[in-house]
């Protein structure tokens, strides 16, 4: 346990450290979730980016009874990447600026080949940027995969509980076939609409729909 007690200490302060570095959108929060009694530990951004919602997680982290420490997820290398792309960006733009206004204020001629040399640097930044970007992008959509197929597998189990319970019933007579085999029906329909109730999730969630429509076609596809 005192094994475990450093490990926990030791993760939330290394959390919190990432935790306290803001991003460059202040639309965007970032917090750190503690679950000190089943030990869960995340970084996870919340806000807008424009009209988009950004929900994601960063870095998930778990320690577990036999003291071992599970690192679920870290995708702190591609975002502290595109931080430093961001802000070497803003930088350049700066000195493209500044070199323009010297030499208008020398009142000296705009040469082509002077102005494309000075974006150089800015357009192999924004290559780079792209290519972090779109990794970040497939890494993002593994996730989601990753969670929808633990949510199917969570829906599984449910209806299979469900179902063990109305064939107890059954089988004390409480229930009959015919009413058992509506609600068997009833159950497997929740399985079969998974992607569409999945998809309507998601839409709720992203604020695509509101909640008094989630709630209408969540009904209906159950």
């Amino acid at each position: 346990m005192a094994k475990l007690e450093v490990y926990r200490q030791a993760v939330q302060q290394i959390l919190s450290k990432y935790g306290s570095y803001k991003p460059i959108n202040l639309n965007i929060e970032v917090q750190t979730i503690f679950d000190t009694e089943r030990n869960h530990y995340q970084l996870v951004n919340v806000g807008w980016d424009n009209d988009r919602r950004v929900h994601s997680c960063s870095i998930h982290i778990d320690l577990k009874p036999d003291g071992k420490v599970w690192i679920q997820l870290n995708n702190t290398e591609l975002d502290v990447k595109l931080k430093e792309i961001d802000l070497k960006l803003s930088k350049n733009y700066t000195l493209v600026g500044q070199a323009v206004a010297d030499i208008l204020r020398k009142a000296e001629p705009l040469h082509q080949d002077s102005i494309v040399s000075l974006f150089d640097p800015i357009r192999k930044l924004d290559e780079e940027r792209s290519l972090i970007v779109e990794e970040i992008k497939k890494i993002k959509a593994k996730q989601a995969e990753q969670l929808k197929a633990q949510e199917l597998l969570k829906i599984k189990k449910q209806v299979q509980d469900e179902l063990q319970k109305f064939q107890e019933l059954k089988d004390l007579g409480v229930m009959d076939q015919e009413e058992f085999e509506v609600t068997e029906a009833k159950l497997n329909k929740r399985i079969n609409n998974f992607e569409k109730l999945y998809s309507l999730k998601t839409a709720f969630e992203r604020n695509l729909i509101s909640q008094q429509e989630y709630i209408s076609r969540k009904a209906m596809l159950e």
